[in-house]
């Protein structure tokens, strides 16, 4: 029987300029509408503060060729039949694609990403995109 993949999110805060911590499980909460909840300052877990300023971004479920797992907004080196490039991975209709500087959609995800690299991603790394 297969496993029900269970979808993966991290989330940029553009008022601090970083993403919230993915690994540490009471560090932020993602509800069903997409709204996310931080803990408030005080230690009582009861106590939330919905965050406004959130992007969330899902991981596709796919690895790059170092076996680091590929996330929505991530800029990755493609290296293909001798072809070269940068490209942000985005969702668009109803999947993961790569789409290069030109705002082009690359060609099968999927066999994209067995010849890639993560390299950075749009929010800490916006430059990699104006090469």
């Amino acid at each position: 029987m297969d496993k029900l993949r269970i979808p993966k999110f991290r989330v940029w805060n553009k008022t601090l300029g970083k993403f919230l911590c993915s690994n540490c499980i009471t560090n932020y909460y993602l509800t069903f509408d997409g709204t996310v909840f931080t803990p408030s300052v005080s230690s009582d877990l009861e106590i939330m503060e919905k965050l406004e300023d959130a992007i969330i971004q899902q991981y596709t479920s796919l690895f790059d060729k170092f076996d680091r797992e590929i996330c929505e907004g991530d800029i990755v080196k493609l290296d293909w039949d001798g072809n070269k490039s940068l490209a942000e991975v985005v969702y668009w209709k109803n999947g993961f694609y790569c789409q290069n500087i030109h705002k082009n959609i690359l060609g099968d995800t999927i066999y994209l990403f067995l010849y890639c690299e993560i390299i950075g991603n749009i929010y800490e790394n916006p430059e990699l995109l104006k090469k």
